[in-house]
């Protein structure tokens, strides 16, 4: 078991109309932004003070300014594993289950129960979190939580993922609907999926994969059979000849719904493609529903922040087009609730730009237009992301920290654990579960250079320039220097700012990149306010490594040895005995 806490970190920002001010970033040169990965950095007017490296202020928005306040939500992307209750700082338990694509507002839940719920909802080898807040008095937590720490969290990971998952809840929401399927080739295709789905073997995915073209979040879904146990239908809730959305029900757990859509495209063999959208607990089908000037506001308004930043102006250009022409032909007539129409707009946006960090999310809950005051900064609790600093057999040294925070705030722990490794003869920096996060990528990699080094670029669209990320000339403490070897461990989990620190010091051929493929995010975004229960992703800039004169997106930083996740340190600990031999 695996304990996470949440947090968030306070900071004002002047924003134009209709942001909210969630801001990923590519750290240092997450999680750039875990992250997805998701981080906060602050912007400012043109008299902000900047920043180094690629989280630096962001300036020139357009009059009127709105005044926010950024939040930023840490996370653990660790798969197969559940996360305990709380400590006694009674802040939100965060509860992994499958990194994927969409965000996800869960309400208030009380009681113990719903963790237990999550400990089917593991084994998966992908990420989404879930993130709770029980409201006293709940066993696990020793004071109760304050108020203002409501649940919000954006995943930033692909948004094409196919994730039939859903919030917590002690008791199933009300649904309406038929929960017949209809005999149309929608509908035929939902339940042959079903069919093999729920069959649990082999031989029937097989069968149904030979009959059907299915695009990869479908495929996908399969992967999920064990932690899932079946999908029981529940409604049918829109069906076409060839669309059909519909609300599931996990076997191993009731209590967990999913909304789906599927469309079928006639062809030989007949296409398929599909999403999915987590629900918070005890939503009725009724406050989902949306009229047409809500359809007509949600897209008009990520069409003008698409056009207005996204990094690409070309691409934005494209986008936005794309969305108000479909809008203008009745493409989204037929979207009468929220998560029908946010899955539809992002397989309309994913058509264009295959961009990980782009998407619009659904919130049952209402979408605050700013941050609540109160959230305090970083502390000890989570030790700034550092989870183990070793000094290993044969004097090796060993780093895992999971996320990258600001330097403001954690250079001091950063340097700390650097100098305690600077006499070990090769390093070992563990990132297999790092999703990102700020700046502090190029502190630490100050500590691995003998003399200044540029490490990346961030074009930024918003302030119409690039910036770039370099090593410190001086650090405190003791670098571990820029000649005994540094080998950099990832995953699939590996992203953001994770996957710029390695991709970096790959490039640099400073350090081996051991492991499996990264997950590739390389475009930092902010999240934009598109009405009470929508909200979009992003991204503003665009990562530019200075010696390969590209980067990571949609491919993921690829490993100089490439082994299985959980074999990589094993690996690399022989590889270092092989070569000292």
């Amino acid at each position: 078991m695996v304990r996470r806490n949440a947090r968030r970190i306070g900071g004002l920002v002047k924003l134009p109309e209709g942001f909210d001010a969630r801001m990923y970033g590519l750290a240092a040169s997450e999680h750039f932004s875990t992250d997805a990965h998701m981080q906060d950095i602050p912007i400012g007017d043109d008299g902000a003070r900047d920043r180094d490296g690629p989280f630096s202020v962001i300036r020139g928005f357009p009059d009127p300014p709105l005044v926010l306040r950024i939040s930023h939500v840490s996370r653990d992307d660790r798969p197969g594993s559940s996360v305990e209750t709380a400590d006694a700082v009674g802040i939100p338990t965060e509860h992994v289950f499958m990194r994927q694509h969409l965000g996800l507002l869960a309400d208030s839940v009380t009681g113990s129960d719903a963790l237990e719920a999550a400990e089917d909802a593991i084994r998966c080898g992908h990420t989404m979190r879930v993130l709770t807040q029980y409201s006293p008095p709940a066993a696990s937590f020793k004071r109760p939580l304050a108020p203002e720490r409501f649940l919000r969290q954006l995943c930033t990971v692909s948004l094409r993922a196919l994730t039939f998952v859903v919030t917590l809840s002690l008791t199933p929401p009300t649904l309406l609907g038929q929960t017949a399927i209809p005999n149309t080739p929608a509908g035929n295709a939902l339940r042959a999926w079903l069919d093999a789905y729920n069959g649990g073997d082999s031989t029937r995915v097989a069968a149904f994969l030979r009959t059907y073209q299915v695009d990869f979040p479908i495929r996908n879904s399969f992967n999920f059979r064990q932690m899932t146990g079946g999908f029981d239908l529940v409604s049918v809730e829109v069906s076409e000849p060839r669309h059909v959305e519909f609300f599931l029900r996990h076997h191993n757990t009731p209590a967990m719904i999913a909304y789906g859509m599927l469309d079928v495209a006639a062809g030989n063999p007949t296409s398929i493609s599909g999403n999915a959208f987590p629900l918070g607990p005890n939503v009725p089908t009724e406050a989902l529903r949306i009229d047409r000037a809500t359809r007509v506001a949600v897209v008009g308004r990520a069409a003008a922040l698409l056009d207005s930043f996204y990094y690409s102006p070309a691409i934005g250009k494209q986008l936005s087009d794309t969305l108000r022409a479909r809008l203008a032909r009745g493409a989204y007539d037929r979207y009468r609730n929220g998560p029908g129409l946010a899955l539809r707009l992002n397989s309309d946006l994913a058509e264009i730009a295959h961009d990980t960090h782009l998407g619009i999310r659904y919130s049952v809950s209402t979408i605050p237009p700013k941050e609540p005051a109160g959230e305090a900064p970083p502390g000890d609790e989570t030790n700034c992301g550092f989870k183990k600093v070793e000094q290993l057999d044969g004097n090796i040294g060993y780093l895992r920290f999971d996320s990258f925070e600001e330097t403001a705030l954690c250079g001091v722990t950063a340097s700390a654990a650097m100098t305690f490794l600077a006499g070990t003869r090769a390093l070992i920096i563990d990132l297999r579960e790092n999703g990102g996060g700020h700046d502090i990528g190029a502190w630490i990699a100050s500590y691995l250079f003998d003399r200044r080094t540029h490490l990346d670029d961030m074009w930024d669209r918003y302030a119409n320039r690039t910036r770039q990320s370099w090593t410190q000339d001086s650090v405190p403490g003791r670098r571990f220097g820029g000649t005994k070897p540094v080998y950099v461990l990832t995953s699939a989990h590996t992203f953001s700012a994770a996957e710029a620190f390695a991709y970096d010091l790959q490039a640099l051929k400073r350090a081996t990149i051991v492991g499996a493929t990264t997950a590739g995010g390389a475009h930092p975004a902010s999240e934009g306010r598109l009405g009470d229960h929508f909200a979009i992703s992003v991204p503003w800039g665009n990562s530019i490594n200075p010696i390969t004169g590209t980067n990571w997106e949609g491919v993921g930083v690829e490993p100089d040895v490439k082994v299985s996740a959980d074999e990589a340190l094993a690996d690399v600990l022989k590889l270092i005995r092989d070569r000292t031999q």
